[in-house]
């Protein structure tokens, strides 16, 4: 495997794997980064032995978890849409609220208007 080329490796931290992608650079010193989505990065120079990097991110195991576990605590569940009455929904750019309007069947219809998503549905009280 050629040093300049990235690649993948993982340490054993308890009972967690960190895996990591190992970037060489024309750098004199290691470095590792992580990524708000978790993935773990590390730069180092095209020289540098796989077992020292893989030992120095052993080391830094513990702070890659403490990070790793602060990004996911920033992490929002996004809640399931209902499809009811005064529920927004984002659309092209703009944040528009569920109107339902009750009508006869077969006059079913969906208008934006204005800020609304307007319903026409003779299910008003059936969630979609």
């Amino acid at each position: 495997m050629s040093r300049a080329t990235p690649y993948e490796d993982e340490v054993t931290y308890g009972s967690h794997t960190i895996s990591f992608q190992v970037v060489p650079t024309e750098r004199t010193t290691l470095g590792i980064n992580v990524h708000p989505d978790g993935h773990v990065e590390v730069r180092a120079p095209v020289e540098a032995d796989a077992e020292k990097v893989r030992a120095r991110v052993q080391h830094r195991a513990r702070w890659i978890r403490r990070q790793q576990r602060r990004f996911a605590d920033f992490v929002r569940p996004i809640p399931e849409k209902e499809y009811v009455a005064g529920e927004t929904h984002r659309y092209l750019g703009g944040q528009y609220r569920i109107k339902i309007n009750p009508v006869e069947e077969g006059e079913e219809a969906v208008k934006l208007i204005g800020r609304f998503f307007e319903v026409y549905t003779a299910h008003p009280d059936m969630p979609r």
